[in-house]
Order: C-alpha cells, then structure tokens, then sequence
C-alpha cells in the first residue's frame, strides 16, 4: 500500500517544486519555481507527518498557486485587514527606440543604447530639478506666515486669477445752472427765466428770453420749445406755475407765476 505522503510528494514535483532539505523531527521544505516554500510540519515529540493535513494543506495551495482561490487576507485581532486600492499614478511613457535600418545588429545596439542613456539623462536631470524645488518649499514653509517675506512667498507660487473688473458707469455731466453757449434746458432755468416777466406768459415768451436773440436752427429752437413746454407743464403740477388761459389750437396758453398762498395750498408731489 503507498504511503499517503509519497503521493503528496509525487503531487509536489508535478507542479515543479524540489525537495529543499529539511527532514527534521519538526518540518521539511520543499521549493517552488518562483520560491515558495511548502513545508511538511510535524507535530512535537511525533516523527509521523499527517497525510491528512499535509493533503489539505497542498490542495489549497495549488488552488491558490493556480489562480482559483484569492489569497486570505491577514487578520489582525479577529479582523481581517482591508487592502487599500492602489492608486494610479500617470507615468511618462517611455519613448520607443527609434534604431537606424542597417543589417549590422551591434550598429544598432550601439544606435539603441545611446538613446537610452538619453533618455535616462533626462530623467536624471527632471528629478534634480524637482528635488531642488521640494527642498526650497520646505525650507521657505517657516516664513509663509511673516509678513517681511510675503512678497517673495507670493512669487513662488503661480498668481491668482485677477479679480472681474468692474464695469465703469459713466454719468452724465449735471446739467448746468445757467444759459450758456448750447442753451440746455433745465426745470430750474425755465423757472428762473419765467421770473423776467412782472405778469403772465407764454412759451414762446420764455423761448425768446432763453434764446436772447441767438441764431439758431429750426429744428434746434423747435427742440428748446418742446423742452420748456414739458418744463412749464411740470412746474404748474408742482403748484409753481398757474395756467390763467388754456390755449386752444394754435392759441397757446397762458401762465403766471403762483402766489405764495396758492404754493402753500398745493400738496407735494
């Protein structure tokens, strides 16, 4: 009758392990290919391995070994230890070697080997490059805080985007408080100018005083007179001016100044 552990031997060396040595009264190895030890253990004071778990042992090994059992994960405490996931790191690729077409292998070997060094020197010199600034960020971390080195911290390090500009409003120019050479027309003016006549008025009257004999164009005197017809208009609303005719057609209407009575009567608008 074979022994049972001769056939876990025999299942041993199919899958390419050697018999490393051992033979001891505790344990004798055997190694894999890639160096795995496998061990035959032996209970204390008993010379006899135990084919049964020598058997169990192998079988889980070889499912293992075959890619058909994961690899337990260790235990600490009861509790088996998560693997963190490792994390991708983008790496450059290294160039392919671009050798010359000749039928001479060591020319190019040569073409090859030159290439590589190449590309390892460059490398070399990428690293001293980050290795400097590694070593100046650390050497400048105790003065971030300091308010003498603020303006070279700053130029270590990319500048911010600006802040959006903000978009410039541009006001009008007030309007002036007197007539000057471009006769503008104001709610003031047109109040100041109705205090030239001692009794009542129409537009076309405060037109001329404003004008004051001055040439100018049709369409700009009809501008004037649209513009102090608004502002007449107005200032009988605030109770400034008072209507004593209401023109009909081409009869323009008539104003007079308010009295002061009739102003304190006028609620404001």
């Amino acid at each position: 009758m074979r022994d049972p552990i001769e056939g876990v031997k025999i299942r041993l060396r199919e899958a390419g392990a050697v018999y490393r040595g051992g033979g001891t009264k505790t344990r004798s190895d055997w190694l894999f290919p890639d160096g795995e030890v496998f061990e035959f253990e032996r209970k204390a004071n008993n010379p006899t391995i135990d084919a049964r778990v020598a058997t169990r042992k192998l079988n889980q090994v070889l499912a293992r070994r075959a890619g058909q059992v994961k690899e337990p994960a260790p235990r600490v405490n009861g509790k088996a230890l998560e693997t963190p996931m490792p994390i991708p790191v983008e790496t450059e690729a290294i160039p392919v070697l671009d050798t010359p077409a000749s039928t001479s292998m060591r020319e190019r070997w040569t073409a090859a080997l030159a290439q590589a060094e190449a590309y390892q020197e460059k490398l070399l010199a990428d690293a001293q490059v980050a290795e400097r600034r590694v070593h100046m960020l650390k050497a400048m971390i105790p003065y971030i805080d300091d308010p003498t080195f603020a303006d070279t911290v700053r130029s270590v390090l990319p500048s911010l985007e600006p802040p959006p500009a903000q978009p410039i409003v541009v006001l009008p120019p007030p309007p002036p408080q007197q007539i000057g050479e471009h006769i503008q027309v104001t709610r003031d003016l047109v109040f100041a100018a109705t205090h030239t006549f001692d009794d009542t008025f129409t537009v076309n009257n405060v037109v001329d005083c404003m004008i004051n004999g001055r040439e100018v164009t049709r369409e700009e005197r009809l501008r004037i007179r649209s513009s102090i017809a608004s502002c007449v208009v107005a200032l009988g609303e605030r109770g400034q001016l008072v209507r004593d005719h209401q023109g009909i057609g081409r009869q323009q209407s008539i104003w007079k100044r308010s009295t002061p009575e009739i102003v304190e009567n006028v609620p404001a608008s």
